[in-house]
């Protein structure tokens, strides 16, 4: 009876049956499935966790059913959260407070939806600077209906492991063993409640998704909680996390950035006891560091710096907070004037040198304003110290303004004592291996400082090393890589003053990255994310000011505005960001006035890659013909092969543009086959080409026709036009496109013309 009834369900036209949770099926409905199936055919799509509980009846299933495809779901990627993010809250979403979702959720969309909906219910979603935010911790109880189906198959013993390891947060795998039991720990790994990475000194186990283990630790009455913690102390684990694996694979962004925030609120708990016995600038300086990864506010850290005691405390301390306080004035507050005054007052009151004071306010001038005139500033203290700090104001200066084997050379030996400078120093000498035109080196040496900074779990050392990787890998055409590293940098929740810049300048990389690669939405989200930050930083590609007009731009408007940020850099002694914004912004309109004047101190820079693209600038701003194609032999000595291309189409638009339409299209074809690029990428390079083609949607129409064979007769019938119509059509699209043959014709529309087509 059940047989025939599933046969008569599935009668109808390509029928599909459904199984949700299939491990529950008992042997008698996977006979009278299988039965059925033989009688009349239909599609089965079943759903089932993955993993041994359930594997006996999945493989009863399997086995008399035979499937084509098995299909493992994943949580989403970041740029996939990003848009679901964005569609469940329309307009711009706070780019923290989409880091956080990701972390929080793991990837899943249906946690996503519910920490929105949750926030939304309890008055923690706002708006700030016309983007959305979520004030305050993520969890709330309004959630804890939306959560319980993620445990409810598990049982007493399942549900009071899980519990211990959303006390601690993560474990390594022996410890876990010995405190929750391997039975328990694989089972939760097969409900999927798990995630493992690979240690150094062995695999780490996490709670999976992380906000389930704030559900846990809200969930569990407060006798439970001291219970599980009394057995976990008792067990004498170390309450700390481990590290992640040691390669140049990146940890599960969601995991990783949670377990950093864990780390760091731990680390900040103790030095807040430490800070609270004793008060001084020794102990309020590295909890307000560690407090920045655990994304505090303001108010938070604010009230520390008032409650600490300066009377009596050490000379370097006290000009480390002053220091501090003046960054994050300037920076945060957008107030220089004020952050120099700052620093030199607390200088002095510490006795520091004018040699230290003028060094301090150089560098705040340099991240807020213009590189200031290093010859200029006091050198004359000997105090290792101050030499420190000194030689790492010389490094920015150098590379800001293109001088880079100035900066490699002051950088090779450079060895300071000082953890902040010590930790600035690799940074460094990434970017400047990359400005002096060493990609794969530069992209290497990065791309491990990367690794080793998650393995210490420093989410600034991460967004400066992410950010400085991903320029590399943009100037090399590899946006599938970018994405990888920007997709987890962006989920990191904590954002260090000190490293606010190199955020800045990844998510504008990001959204180039995704422009190119065709995901034009996601391209003006992150754009608009950028603003916030409300200012240009002092290195390449770190523009949030102008990046929508940048990423997003069109016409003499967005021009004007890029080519006069651009300016501006120069003027304030940024000149490698300059030339970069320059190449920017000739895409947008030229500008040849401004473009000799930036190409003009690209030439005193020691950098091929700059002078190269100082050049470019200019040649595609003037359209000479001449110019530009010596502008394609320098660049194609610097490997960057994504301006190369760019430099080739702007070469056909200005054959175009001078009437020599043959010509602009055989350097078009020339320019599509040389250039081992992603085809969705090259579609975008070629697309203000095709624009000033300017097929119309009917000579489109009647071009893809002939490229399929038919002849004007034909088209005539098939549009119902006349013969002669056809004809004055075929003419203007061979005019236009500078081909004489249908052959010509067929070739270019399958390629560099495609975009026209799509």
């Amino acid at each position: 009876q059940t047989v025939s009834s599933l046969v008569r369900a599935l009668s109808g036209r390509n029928p599909v049956l459904i199984v949700e949770d299939a491990e529950h099926l008992d042997i008698e409905s996977i006979g009278a499935i299988a039965a059925a199936r033989s009688r009349s055919p239909f599609t089965i799509l079943a759903t089932s966790r993955r993993g041994r509980p359930q594997a006996a009846a999945v493989g009863l299933m399997t086995k008399r059913i035979r499937p084509i495809w098995r299909i493992n779901m994943e949580p989403m990627r970041f740029d996939a959260l990003h848009s679901f993010v964005h569609e469940l809250l329309p307009g711009v979403v706070d780019s923290n407070t989409v880091a956080r979702l990701a972390t929080a959720s793991g990837g899943l969309p249906s946690l996503v939806r519910s920490l929105v909906a949750a926030a939304r219910d309890d008055g923690r979603l706002v708006t700030e600077n016309e983007q959305w935010r979520i004030d305050g911790p993520l969890y709330s109880p309004l959630m804890a209906e939306s959560m319980r189906p993620l445990i409810e198959v598990l049982d007493d013993e399942q549900f009071i492991g899980l519990s211990k390891l959303a006390m601690m947060g993560s474990m390594m795998i022996g410890e876990a063993e010995r405190n929750i039991g391997f039975d328990v720990l694989n089972a939760l790994d097969d409900y999927g409640l798990l995630q493992v990475s690979h240690g150094i000194d062995g695999p780490v186990v996490s709670v999976f998704p992380p906000i389930v283990g704030d559900f846990l630790r809200d969930e569990n009455g407060a006798t439970r909680v001291l219970f599980l913690r009394s057995e976990l102390d008792h067990s004498g684990l170390p309450m700390d996390w481990a590290t992640s694996r040691r390669d140049e694979v990146l940890s599960q962004p969601s995991v990783l950035s949670s377990r950093i925030w864990e780390h760091w609120h731990a680390e900040a708990a103790t030095l807040a006891e430490a800070w609270r016995a004793e008060p001084t600038p020794e102990h309020a300086v590295p909890l307000l560091a560690a407090l920045h990864a655990t994304a505090a506010s303001d108010k938070e850290m604010r009230t520390i710096v008032e409650r600490t005691k300066m009377d009596g405390s050490n000379t370097y301390w006290r000009i480390r907070l002053g220091m501090w306080l003046a960054i994050q004035r300037a920076v945060n507050g957008a107030d220089l004037a004020g952050a120099i005054k700052l620093v030199e007052e607390m200088a002095v009151a510490a006795g520091s040198t004018d040699s230290l004071i003028d060094t301090a306010v150089g560098h705040l001038r340099f991240l807020e304003d213009r590189v200031p005139d290093w010859e200029a500033i006091d050198k004359t203290d000997q105090d290792p110290f101050t030499q420190e700090v000194q030689t790492l104001l010389e490094v920015e200066c150098k590379l800001a303004e293109g001088m880079v084997d100035d900066a490699l050379d002051l950088l090779k030996d450079y060895d300071p004592e000082e953890h902040g400078y010590a930790d600035h120093a690799p940074i460094y000498y990434g970017l400047a291996l990359l400005l002096s035109g060493r990609l794969e080196e530069g992209v290497a040496w990065a791309q491990r400082q990367l690794v080793l900074a998650e393995e210490k779990l420093l989410p600034g050392q991460m967004q400066a090393h992410g950010y400085v990787a991903a320029f590399g890998l943009a100037l090399q055409g590899r946006y599938g890589e970018v994405d990888r590293i920007a997709s987890t940098v962006l989920t990191l929740t904590g954002v260090s003053t000190l490293y606010e810049h190199f955020l800045s300048g990844l998510l504008v990389l990001s959204a180039i990255s995704s422009s190119w690669t065709g995901r034009t939405d996601y391209a003006h989200k992150l754009a608009d994310q950028a603003l916030p930050f409300g200012k240009l930083g002092p290195f390449p590609c770190m523009l949030s000011s102008v990046a929508p007009a940048l990423v997003c731009g069109r016409g003499p408007e967005a021009a004007h505005e890029v080519w006069q940020a651009a300016e501006d850099r120069l003027d304030r002694g940024y000149v490698a960001s300059a030339i970069f914004l320059a190449a920017g912004a000739v895409e947008l309109g030229p500008d040849p006035q401004r473009a000799a004047k930036i190409n003009k101190a690209a030439q005193r820079t020691q950098s091929e890659l700059l002078r190269s693209l100082g050049f470019y600038a200019w040649a595609s701003s003037t359209m000479d013909i001449d110019a530009m194609r010596a502008s394609i032999v320098d660049l194609d000595r610097t490997n960057t092969s994504i301006h190369v291309l760019r430099a080739k189409v702007r070469l056909a638009m200005a054959l175009r543009s001078k009437g020599e339409l043959q010509a602009s299209s055989k350097a078009a074809d020339e320019a599509w086959s040389s250039m081992d690029i992603p085809e969705e990428v090259r579609r975008s390079i070629f697309g203000p080409l095709v624009e000033a083609v300017d097929l119309s949607p009917r000579e489109l129409e009647i071009a893809n026709l002939l490229t399929q064979g038919a002849v004007p007769a034909e088209i005539a019938i098939e549009l119902d036009v006349s013969v002669r119509t056809v004809e004055s059509h075929v003419s203007n699209i061979y005019r236009k496109v500078g081909v004489s043959s249908r052959s010509r014709l067929k070739a270019i529309m399958a390629t560099w013309l495609s975009p026209a087509v799509a």
